[in-house]
C-alpha cells in the first residue's frame, strides 16, 4: 500500500511541476489527478494503487474540511464578491449535472457495465 501511496504522490508532484513550469491557472494536484486518470484509462492500475485509493475514499469527508475553513477564512471577500462566486458555482453545477450522465454512458460503453 505504501508503493501505491508513493505513486499517487508522484502523480501529484508531476502535476505540480507542470503547473509551475508552464504557469498554468490549474492547481498541480488537479493536473496530477488528470494524469492519473489518463494512466488508469491506458493501463490497468496496480493492486497497490487500487488499495490505497480504496482506503483514501473512506476518509474523503475529511478532505473537505480545508475548503470549509477557507470559506470561513475568506468570509469578508465572499461577502464583497458574492455575485461572481454565486454565478460561477451555479454555472459549474449546471455543467456538472449535464456532463456527469454523458460520462457515465461513455464509460459504461467502454467498460461494458
Amino acid at each position: 500500500m505504501l508503493k501505491g501511496f508513493a505513486v499517487l504522490l508522484a502523480f501529484q508532484c508531476v502535476g505540480w511541476g507542470i503547473s509551475q513550469a508552464f504557469h498554468l491557472p490549474v492547481p498541480g494536484p488537479v493536473l496530477g489527478m488528470l494524469l492519473l486518470l489518463i494512466y488508469a484509462l491506458v493501463f490497468t492500475p496496480s493492486d497497490d494503487i487500487q488499495a490505497i485509493c480504496t482506503q483514501l475514499l473512506k476518509y474523503l469527508p475529511l478532505f473537505i474540511l480545508p475548503a470549509s475553513v477557507g470559506i470561513i477564512d475568506f468570509g469578508p471577500l465572499l461577502r464583497a464578491e458574492w455575485l461572481p462566486v454565486t454565478l460561477a458555482l451555479t454555472i459549474s453545477l449546471v455543467i456538472s449535472f449535464w456532463v456527469t450522465p454523458l460520462l457515465f454512458r461513455f464509460f459504461s460503453r467502454i467498460f461494458g457495465a
